[in-house]
């Protein structure tokens, strides 16, 4: 089949604009190029709809642009999805976009901040919705909303979620994809206190979380708690609100192996809605590729399903033995993300096209 991908992300390790690297999100860079993989590999033929964000990082860096992981397989996929809009396509998957004021809408289209993922979604969506594409919405914000479906009337909408919604549209339950056969590249290494908990990933919609889980970690229970991404950026009152935790700026993806590996756990931080629905990130499968002992939280609807009952917290004090355990025994560290590794393998990016497959 056709198969056209549109996300606005980057696949490659360096998030470059012209001659400047830039900060801005790339979750796409851990994921999305096993989609791309598990089509080719089914014999689809891929297309990539949205502009190639990573041509500059390719002109600069050649193959190293995809060296921080899984390097030859990135790099094949780089080099054999197309990237321009056919005249005609089987399946749009389209990753959802949505408005965000001063960045893709309310913003003068000539302004440095524009960004034009939603004019771009706008015009796929008038090409495609007329003919025999297919259009299925993976919505990984959980920003799609009644009206967006009833607009663009997909065949179905994906969701990382064990509760779907009930909207207008069928919905179909997915787990955020990995090439498994990946998974075991990046050895377990042993933790240290300085880096006792760690979070990569932004300030979005977690304040509950916070409060609830992070502030008595590092307050009561005395654990160092760094934070990698936005906390700081436009504004936001972190620093002022929780002064006593550790701050980093936003990182690429090639820096989540030197972030993750000697920390001693991560914890899946969600916002209300993904706790209440079981909506599961990419968060665990990062930490447990990059090296890291994910948390999950009692509340969080489906816990069982991906964590075992040992690595589930009730409180900040569950989260902080669980920490504590990682940091001094490395023996039982080492079985627990290795077992993950193989535990988690339904969420391998084959399962994903599978599905999409087996739709059509």
């Amino acid at each position: 089949m056709k198969i056209g991908y549109a996300f606005w992300g980057f696949i490659s390790d360096y998030k470059i604009k012209g001659n400047k690297e830039i900060s801005t999100p790339d979750g796409n860079a851990f994921y999305s190029w096993s989609i791309f993989s598990a089509l080719l590999e089914a014999g689809h033929e891929v297309f990539r709809m949205m502009p190639n964000r990573d041509e500059d990082s390719f002109n600069a860096y050649g193959k190293n642009a995809f060296g921080a992981f899984a390097k030859e397989k990135r790099n094949f996929v780089y080099s054999n999805y197309k990237n321009y809009w056919p005249k005609d396509l089987d399946i749009l998957l389209l990753e959802w976009r949505f408005p965000i004021p001063g960045r893709n809408c309310d913003v003068d289209m000539g302004s440095k901040n524009f960004q034009p993922d939603l004019l771009i979604q706008k015009r796929l969506i008038e090409k495609y919705s007329n003919g025999k594409t297919k259009i299925i919405i993976f919505d990984l914000d959980y920003k799609l909303t009644e009206k967006d479906e009833r607009e663009v009337k997909p065949l179905c909408v994906l969701e990382t979620s064990n509760k779907p919604k009930k909207l207008f549209s069928p919905r179909i339950s997915v787990e955020i994809p990995f090439d498994f056969d990946s998974i075991m590249e990046f050895s377990v290494d042993k933790a240290n206190k300085e880096n006792a908990f760690i979070y990569v990933g932004n300030r979005y919609e977690r304040d509950n979380s916070v409060e609830k889980y992070l502030v008595p970690l590092a307050k009561k229970e005395k654990i160092n708690v760094n934070l990698y991404g936005n906390w700081l950026e436009s504004g936001r009152d972190s620093k002022e609100r929780w002064p006593f935790f550790n701050y980093n700026t936003r990182i690429a993806t090639r820096f989540f192996r030197g972030a993750y590996k000697n920390s001693g756990a991560t914890l899946l931080l969600a916002k209300d809605e993904y706790t209440k629905r079981g909506f599961m990130t990419a968060r665990i499968l990062e930490a447990i590729f990059f090296g890291t002992i994910p948390i999950g939280v009692s509340d969080f609807y489906n816990i069982k399903k991906y964590l075992p009952d040992n690595l589930i917290a009730n409180d900040a004090y569950d989260v902080a033995e669980i920490i504590k355990h990682s940091i001094k025994d490395y023996r039982w560290r080492k079985k627990i993300i290795n077992e993950l590794r193989v535990n988690l393998s339904f969420m391998d990016c084959r399962n994903f096209v599978k599905t999409i497959e087996d739709i059509i």
